[in-house]
């Protein structure tokens, strides 16, 4: 290098000021014993690109408010402590535990329990980009684990598990949702299990959604719910279903749309394990009943199941489709199974194409074989189209 650019650049280098991204331990915070003001002391000094260590539990007691992160590129990691994780808890199921607001946020190996919601993600007027959640345990949410509300691109939510919350990802109304991703999690309890739940809401893009490798078990309701969404993949999960009167694996509604599910198993025993749908009224299910051209208008559809084991028990069928849309395309390599009717469908077979392979197996034969029965009544014991 020659002379006059070396002084250059030592000049450059000893007048810029460079800020190294830290870790800071929230333990090491004094001056206070309460564990919840450590961890805020511990969140005001940290800058961009820095890691907020848990290092101890944090209890947030009844009168105590949520605690918000505002900032943006900030990681909140639990450190290692071999067996479990460090907590963000509340002694009630009251209020909220963690409110973030800021962008380009990870959260690691944390245990969040009890609480009303527990991890909440909220803007109003930017986009929010960048959220990881990842080895985290969220445990006895009284409504939310994780909520999303209002407009997010680039979400990842990777080996996490959900137990016992209501809803363990919600999203309410968001008018963008794009590229979100829940990969390698699991799902034990609750009564929504992964809601993306937008039905008749100003949605401006709502699309790019991936659910893959997850194990869903046994819920009250739905394992997964999507409303008025796009583009998504389901790919290599385990579907067990709802235990209620009305409870499914999967539940598409209202212009969801351009579903790709391969690769899955898929179970509801007490209902329908696969249903496509229009909500009845409006909002969530809370406003003025939609009118018949109204539920049509709504309908989903574009959806190609590709190699799924897809079994409901004795109640309705195995795929049921109301009020569908477009086209369902059942691939030769699934397999259907049903107590009672393989595919339904009822308000769908002037506006919705069935492309059923032939090599399709319902309730054990192949579905050459169910066209050829001629008996109206026998047929319907394997596919019933309306």
């Amino acid at each position: 290098m020659k002379l006059v650019n070396y002084i250059t650049f030592l000049i450059i280098l000893c007048t810029t000021q460079i800020t190294w991204a830290k870790d800071i331990l929230v333990s090491s915070e004094t001056g206070t014993e309460n564990t919840r003001q450590k961890f805020i002391n511990a969140y005001n000094k940290a800058q961009s690109g820095d890691v907020i260590v848990v290092d101890l539990d944090i209890l947030i007691q009844d009168n105590e408010a949520p605690i918000v992160i505002s900032k943006n590129n900030i990681t909140l990691k639990g450190k290692d402590k071999g067996i479990g994780k460090y907590k963000l808890l509340r002694n009630n199921q009251k209020n909220f535990i963690l409110k973030v607001t800021g962008s380009n946020i990870t959260i690691q190996n944390l245990l969040f329990l009890n609480g009303l919601q527990q991890l909440y993600f909220v803007n109003n007027k930017q986009i929010t980009n960048q959220i990881k959640v990842m080895d985290c345990y969220f445990k006895n949410g009284k409504y939310t684990g994780i909520n999303f509300k209002g407009s997010y691109q680039n979400v990842a939510i990777t080996r996490t598990i959900f137990e016992n919350t209501k809803f363990s990802i919600q999203t309410m109304d968001c008018p963008i949702l794009e590229n979100f991703i829940v990969d390698d999690c699991k799902f034990f309890k609750g009564d929504h299990q992964i809601s993306l739940d937008n039905p008749h809401a100003e949605i401006i893009r709502h699309k790019n959604i991936q659910i893959k490798n997850t194990y869903f078990g046994l819920c009250d309701r739905f394992n997964l719910a999507l409303a008025n969404t796009q583009n998504v993949l389901i790919k290599k999960c385990t579907f067990l279903g709802g235990t209620g009167p009305y409870s499914q694996a999967l539940h598409f509604e209202d212009r969801t749309k351009d579903v790709l599910v391969i690769n899955n198993s898929i179970k509801c025993l007490a209902d329908v394990a696969i249903l496509l749908y229009a909500t009845d009224k409006i909002g969530h299910g809370t406003g003025r009943r939609l009118t018949e051209e109204e539920k049509q208008a709504s309908g989903s559809g574009n959806i190609t199941l590709d190699n799924n084991v897809i079994q409901s028990g004795k109640a309705d069928s195995a795929i049921s489709v109301g009020y569908g849309q477009g086209f369902i395309k059942i691939k030769g390599n699934n397999i259907i199974k049903s107590e009672s009717i393989g595919i339904k469908s009822f308000k769908s077979a002037k506006t919705m194409t069935f492309l059923i392979d032939k090599k399709t197996l319902i309730n054990g034969k192949r579905y050459s074989d169910i066209q050829k029965i001629t008996d109206l009544k026998t047929k319907e014991n394997f596919i019933r189209l309306k």
